[in-house]
């Protein structure tokens, strides 16, 4: 009866150890199945060097991202624009209105156009940091502004 056991046993470690040596040779034969004619050193070397490119390349779109993030933050990227009637009588004359276009940094131009009987007014003030540089905001654009953070 002990004899059975230990025949059961060693059947039992037998098949575990057949089903991982097939496995194993399964995935080795994954690894080497395009290098039939190469040996297996140059097959490394081929994957090191192609390694290094990858690792050069990936430097270059890093470095060229990093350019390119500097670049973007002086483009327009905030656009704000208020309609308002520069008069103040409820007539629906609300066809003036102020553009504003910032940059990342909330800098940038705010444009005021006012139409009259006598024709359109166009008026342009630099803002920098959200606020006028050289000349008071009026409260139209600083409405503009406060829409294009939105």
């Amino acid at each position: 009866m002990f004899f059975y056991i230990v025949i059961a046993l060693l059947f039992g470690w037998l098949t575990t150890l057949t089903i991982v040596v097939y496995k194993t040779k399964k995935h080795y034969q994954h690894l080497v199945k395009d290098t039939k004619n190469h040996h297996i050193d140059e097959v490394l070397e081929r994957l090191l060097a192609h390694d290094e490119s990858l690792m050069t390349d990936s430097k270059l779109l890093k470095d060229s991202l990093i350019k390119l993030d500097k670049d973007v933050s002086t483009h327009m990227q905030k656009v704000g624009i208020t309609r308002f009637n520069p008069f103040g009588k409820p007539n629906g004359a609300d066809q003036s209105f102020v553009l504003s276009l910032l940059d990342r940094h909330n800098s940038g131009v705010v444009i005021n156009f006012v139409y009259t009987h006598e024709g359109v007014r166009v008026y342009s003030k630099h803002v920098h940091l959200g606020k006028g540089k050289e000349y008071p905001l009026t409260p139209e654009e600083e409405h503009a502004i406060e829409q294009s953070f939105k």
